[in-house]
This record gives structure tokens, sequence and C-alpha cells, in this order.
């Protein structure tokens, strides 16, 4: 059986939860899966894929996910890697700050060159006061929780298509 690491950072438990999913998928199509925090992790190599995922904070991945790329850089570069972002305004806010957070994964992409990438609408605690909410153009009466579990189950099945080649 196949070894995948699921490598997260999270301060609010929503992109654990969709590592969790993940992993779920991954036991169906018969992967044995670890589900760690980055700060949990001192090596990568007995893994036959990695997946690192993290939220997406001030328009960037997070700098621990990129410093975990890189900490495993000469593994991850030998093993099948792949990385996931988690941003809330990623579908939600005005076309300037989608487009960065569409780019928070460049970082990492020039670090260890990934098999897929994935992007995921992510949560809040509660709706965005209004200062902010005209600041990033997120339309009053926007959900808090945006995560659609149908495109993570969707990008999860097509990651497997390119992991069990």
């Amino acid at each position: 059986m196949k070894k995948l690491l699921i490598a997260y950072y999270t301060e609010t438990n929503t992109t654990k939860e969709i590592a969790e999913a993940i992993g779920r998928i991954a036991a169906e199509k018969e992967w044995e899966c670890d589900i760690k925090a980055l700060s949990d992790i001192s090596s990568v190599k007995a893994y036959d894929a990695v997946l690192v995922g993290a939220p997406v904070h001030a328009m960037r991945w997070v700098p621990e996910a990129n410093a975990f790329v890189e900490k495993h850089r000469e593994t991850l570069q030998k093993t099948p890697t792949a990385y996931y972002a988690v941003a809330y305004l990623l579908n939600c806010s005005r076309p300037f700050f989608q487009k960065l957070i569409r780019k928070s994964l460049d970082k990492a992409c020039g670090i260890v060159t990934p098999v897929k990438t994935g992007m995921f609408d992510g949560r809040v605690e509660s709706e965005f006061p209004a200062f902010p909410r005209w600041i990033f153009g997120v339309k009053p009466g926007t959900a808090p929780d945006l995560r659609d579990w149908e495109a993570v189950e969707k990008w999860t099945k097509a990651l497997f298509d390119i992991l069990d080649k």
C-alpha cells in the first residue's frame, strides 16, 4: 500500500478539515494516509507522495508552508508533491485580490514543482464588518463558510489519477 503524507498548517481548523476530507478519499483509493500539522513533521522520506496544504493570509500562502517546502526540498524534488491553498476571498472578492490569491503558490512552485495544485474557498468566523467588506469587495450576506466539498472531492480524485499512474 502506498503512503501519502498530508502536511497542513491551520489556525482555524479549516485547512485541517479539508486535509481530513482528502484523507478519507485517499483511504477509498487504498492509500495509507498520515495527516499531520507541519510543525509535527521532521521528515518526509517515508512517503510515496506528499500534499502540503495551508491558508492564504495577506494574499500569500503562509510563510510556514513555504518554509516547510524549502526545508524538505531535496526529498520533495524526488517525491510526487502537490499543494493546496485555502482562502475565503478566493472567489468572493474583487478580481485584484483573487488574482493575488491565485498567485500565492508561485513561491512554493518555484522551490519544488508540484504534480498538481489546488485552490479552495475557505471560511471565516463571522460575516465581515462593513469596512473590510468594502475594501475586499465582499457582498453583504456572503456566507461565512464558502468551502465547496464537491470541488475538494473532484480535485482530490484528479490528484489520485496522477498519483496512481
